[in-house]
């Protein structure tokens, strides 16, 4: 996906997060189920998968646009 430095890993469904700020180009995942897992992290980023649809991964989002629900 991004880099060497990332760590990915199976996400816990246990914890899921909605997205409070979409900007820096993902504003377009405004459209689906504000319903994510984190997948994957490098410092302060985050790689997300939509729980109500799989396929769709936002590649590196900063973690303080995320709350736990």
């Amino acid at each position: 996906m991004l880099g060497d430095d990332w760590l990915f890993f199976t996400p816990n469904t246990q914890k899921v997060y909605s997205i409070t700020v979409y900007d820096d180009g993902n504003q377009a995942y405004e459209q689906y189920v504000n319903e994510w897992l984190i997948i994957g992290k490098w410092l302060g980023k985050r790689a997300l998968v939509n729980v109500q649809n799989p396929s769709i991964i936002i590649d590196s989002i900063s973690k303080w646009k995320l709350r736990k629900i």
